[in-house]
């Protein structure tokens, strides 16, 4: 919800895993590697779940799992529990959110906060890119109105000589 919210369009590929329970670090870790032996990498890996208690957490603390993330080719971004929890996966992680939601807005720029930056800089360039444009078009004039002039004066040189050559 957090990422369609914030900007959309992203391809997420899950890989349904038990997140608690003594299977889960098994189940985490075929997922990691299933994603790290994929052709074409994915730009990162997410590992989250909400809050519990420290056994329903417990196997983020898992040896093995651990040595997983921090081997893992892809970087991995991991958001598990609530802001106080920490698990030594969060230690081993490439980044760790403070929940799966922090996760999202690590991981996805905020859509409307890029807009506002954007029309601000924008709104800082176009009084300079106005004076650009106007100079440019007066310069354009000039170099006409110059080009003009020197045709007149051919023109009337070449004028002048044609009724020279008459008389």
């Amino acid at each position: 919800k957090i990422i369609n919210e914030r900007w959309g369009g992203m391809k997420i590929e899950v890989a349904h895993v038990q997140v608690q329970g003594k299977d889960s670090p098994d189940q985490i870790i075929s997922a990691l590697k299933y994603f790290n032996q994929q052709e074409k990498l994915a730009d990162v890996v997410v590992i989250i779940r909400g809050g519990g208690s420290a056994d329903d957490l417990a196997g983020f603390n898992d040896e093995l799992l651990v040595r997983e993330i921090a081997a893992s080719r892809i970087p991995v971004l991991i958001g598990v529990g609530h802001e106080t929890d920490e698990s030594l996966s969060d230690l081993a992680a490439d980044v760790s959110a403070s929940t799966p939601s922090n996760a999202a807005q690590i991981l996805v720029p905020d859509r409307n906060e890029i807009i506002r930056s954007v029309k601000y800089q924008l709104q800082s360039i176009l009084p300079r890119l106005e004076n650009s444009i106007s100079k440019k078009i007066s310069d354009l004039k000039n170099i006409r109105l110059a080009s003009i002039e020197k045709i007149e004066v051919v023109l009337n040189q070449n004028l002048t000589k044609l009724e020279h050559m008459r008389s």
